[in-house]
């Protein structure tokens, strides 16, 4: 399965609000689909953060065959402290295209990137425990389960790409 990754753009909003305002999409991300509004100021956060960084960023994954949009990657510099900083992958794939392969193939297609950059950062994912199939994918991938943090009510497991 082939897939394409490209930094979001501003005429992406369609494609975007149509993943993160469903509430099935958004169960085990934010609990919620995203209002327009709520959609239409973290998408401009997510065109910030593609201005800035020239290699990593949100990326709008579509299928090469069609270019069907599929869903969206992350890859974002983060950082705890000034001493610990990492890079997360973070991914949301639209409904009709689960248990298909395409969240395994994303995450593949997002590792691949990273591997071109050369980067020496960590790269971590989180996934809410209750994600069963997220957990499957990124254990095929090579992460490694290295915590677990309440976030309110939600038991949030970290994972570390093994190296």
């Amino acid at each position: 399965m082939q897939l394409q990754l490209r930094k979001f753009q501003k005429e992406d909003f369609a494609s975007y609000f149509s993943l993160v305002g469903s509430d099935l999409t958004m169960k085990y991300i934010s609990r919620k689909g995203l209002s327009k509004e709520e959609a239409e100021k973290k998408f401009h956060k997510h065109l910030m953060i593609n201005q800035t960084e020239k290699e990593l960023g949100i990326f709008s994954v579509h299928r090469s065959k069609d270019n069907a949009f599929v869903g969206l990657g992350k890859l974002t510099r983060e950082s705890i402290n000034t001493e610990l900083s990492f890079i997360e992958l973070g991914y949301a794939i639209l409904p009709k295209y689960w248990n298909q392969g395409f969240g395994k193939a994303m995450v593949s297609c997002l590792l691949a990137k990273v591997s071109k950059l050369n980067i020496e950062n960590k790269v971590l994912a989180i996934s809410d425990s209750r994600n069963i199939a997220s957990t499957k994918i990124l254990e095929s991938q090579g992460f490694q389960l290295i915590d677990k943090k309440w976030d309110k009510d939600e038991l949030l497991g970290i994972y570390e790409l093994s190296t």
